[in-house]
């Protein structure tokens, strides 16, 4: 005959292990989405990104090596321009340097 204690503590053993398991599911990786990158950026957010100074994003800019756009006063980037850009274009002020 099993002791009462031992088939309480199995009950709760179970139950525990349960619980757990049905909260692992919950944190599903497929619910939990990524952040996503911004795909508008400021001037600011695309100097950072690009390690550049003001002066060369907008000497960048005015010669149509990277695009912006204007709204309500304010410059803004979208990111996969600048990526297309970089990728695209060659940046260095020295023709045969290749980083």
């Amino acid at each position: 005959m099993v002791p009462l204690f031992e088939m309480i503590k199995e009950y709760l053993d179970e139950m525990i292990n349960t619980a757990i398991e049905e909260k692992f599911q919950s944190l599903s990786p497929h619910k939990v989405a990524p952040p996503k990158e911004k795909e508008i950026m400021s001037r600011k957010e695309v100097k950072e990104l690009l390690q550049i100074s003001y002066p060369t994003l907008n000497t960048w800019t005015k010669q149509g090596k990277i695009k912006a756009y204007k709204q309500g006063g304010k410059v803004y980037f979208k990111r996969s321009e600048i990526i297309n850009s970089l990728e695209a274009k060659n940046f260095s002020k020295y023709k045969n340097y290749e980083s």
